[in-house]
């Protein structure tokens, strides 16, 4: 993770849209709004956006 973004690793790579939500607790009101920038298999980067 850094300020603009993140890389993530999913079990089953068809379930993640296009843009989402990245909770950093359970607590979804902390999260980010992000945007998928590559994808490769099962790893993700994302940009955070506003």
């Amino acid at each position: 993770m850094s300020t603009t973004g993140a890389k993530i690793t999913v079990q089953d790579n068809n379930t993640l849209p296009a843009k989402l939500r990245l909770a950093f607790s359970r607590d979804a009101r902390t999260g980010r709004a992000c945007e998928v920038v590559w994808r490769e298999g099962r790893t993700f980067g994302v940009k955070f956006v506003r």
